[in-house]
């Protein structure tokens, strides 16, 4: 998943320009941690990965209504990019045999 721009509707902070910053938080639901347990439905925990999110991540303190705002692919230190995550989603195992479908949200 892939988080490429975001757009800005509205500045929202009064008078002059709005500055964004991103905090991502991508988590996951499928048979790497649940299961479907009958009568019970489904258990597990899912699996939460969270990016830092700080003041100025976007690189632009200078946006009004109308402006769209690229996601950088990579932090300025080489980090992963704060709008992106890659994983393999598996489908979750049933009690009964059968399984769920798995995604992202």
């Amino acid at each position: 998943m892939t988080l490429e721009h975001l757009i800005c509707h509205d500045e929202g902070d009064g008078w002059g320009t709005a500055e964004p910053y991103l905090w991502a938080c991508y988590f996951k639901v499928d048979g790497d941690n649940y299961a479907v347990q009958q009568g019970a439905g489904l258990i597990g925990a899912p699996l939460v990965e969270s990016r830092n999110g700080t003041h100025g991540n976007l690189g632009n303190t200078d946006v009004d209504a109308g402006d769209v705002v690229p996601i950088p692919r990579a932090s300025a230190s080489g980090a992963p990019s704060f709008g992106r995550s890659r994983s393999t989603t598996r489908s979750c195992a049933a009690s009964s045999g059968r399984t769920c479908r798995a995604s992202w949200a």
